[in-house]
């Protein structure tokens, strides 16, 4: 019997990729075993693997969901007593000792938020607050709100001692948020322990983060969908991938509110602490690892066409489809090859 788990890891921002399967017919081969259900990082997971038989893969899915709740628990800053709540409230006082996750998530996020010019940037967390997206609460912030409290958004102020294992905000006020990096890092992390159990093929989708782990069993592409922007119902291009690829989707579309006619999303942009208004609606990243596509997903939201098609020819195995409001796709030179657009 498959356990429900339950927790919330707040501020995350909410992909929008649809999985699109073709199966092959019943016979002798790996058993195919899915689950789903709501609640670990307040989001629906998806995990199927390929198995000798039901029971292992009921137990081998059993443990990564209790491994992607354990990593919630370090992750998530709306946890209280959590290792990064814990860093936000003693921010300005003293270093706070946490584990190796967090260590990781954070010095992943502070590398490519330096390759992005701070499109990404952790420390949008006392921004995120104000907006309160995602809550009965939403709404939009004073001017002097926001400008009150820019200064304290800043990553390279964020200072991490490996060999000590402590994370530092030096500002009182400084706050992070690791909703945009910690759902890849908790995908990467279950696909890893798919892999240490023994399994070779795999898929995990928590709440539109995507890993496939190696080839389908018969031997087709694995086929993921991109929700179109505009209407949920539709799917605006299907990826044919090969193994082991992570896609990520951010998108206007997905935590938003409308207010006289204009609607205002979760993305938000660091240098202004407003929604990022650089005309792309839906980014969807594809890479090797789910992490960096959760990163630059949200990063090329911020940065508009030009300068993320730059960042995804420059970085290796990255590639990037961007829809802009007049729903014209955008796409990275290794992409033409193995999207079909609807």
């Amino acid at each position: 019997m498959l356990k429900r788990n339950r927790g919330i890891l707040g501020g995350l921002a909410l992909v929008a990729i649809l999985a699109v399967w073709y199966f092959a017919g019943a016979g002798a081969g790996p058993v195919e075993v899915d689950h789903q259900q709501f609640g670990i990082m307040d989001t629906v997971i998806n995990v199927r693997v390929y198995a000798q038989s039901q029971r292992q893969g009921e137990e081998a899915i059993d443990q990564v969901l209790s491994l992607m709740e354990e990593l919630e628990g370090e992750l998530s800053r709306h946890i209280p007593g959590s290792p990064v709540d814990e860093i936000n409230r003693r921010a300005g006082r003293e270093p706070v000792e946490v584990p190796d996750s967090v260590l990781y998530v954070v010095e992943q996020a502070l590398e490519t938020a330096g390759e992005t010019g701070g499109a990404f940037d952790i420390t949008v967390a006392p921004l995120l607050d104000l907006w309160a997206f995602g809550t009965e609460h939403a709404r939009i912030p004073a001017e002097g709100e926001i400008r009150e409290r820019l200064p304290y958004v800043d990553y390279t102020g964020v200072q991490v001692d490996r060999a000590a294992g402590r994370v530092f905000l030096p500002r009182e006020g400084m706050s992070i948020d690791l909703g945009g990096v910690a759902k890849g890092y908790v995908v990467d992390r279950s696909i890893l322990a798919l892999k240490d159990m023994g399994f070779e093929s795999a898929y995990l989708d928590a709440g539109g983060d995507i890993r496939v782990m190696g080839e389908k069993p018969d031997g087709t592409p694995w086929r993921i969908g991109i929700r179109h922007p505009r209407d949920r119902t539709k799917i605006y291009a299907v990826l044919s991938l090969g193994p082991d690829l992570a896609v990520v989707t951010s998108g206007d579309y997905q935590r938003f509110f409308e207010e006289a006619g204009r609607r205002y999303h979760h993305i938000l942009d660091p240098e202004t602490g407003y929604p990022a208004e650089e005309g792309v609606i839906s980014a969807t990243v594809i890479a090797s690892d789910t992490i960096t596509a959760d990163i630059l997903s949200t990063a090329f939201v911020v940065l508009g066409v030009a300068e993320s098609l730059e960042i995804a020819e420059r970085m290796p195995g990255v590639e990037a489809v961007l829809i802009t409001q007049d729903l014209e796709a955008h796409m990275s030179s290794g992409v033409k090859d193995i999207i079909e657009l609807q």
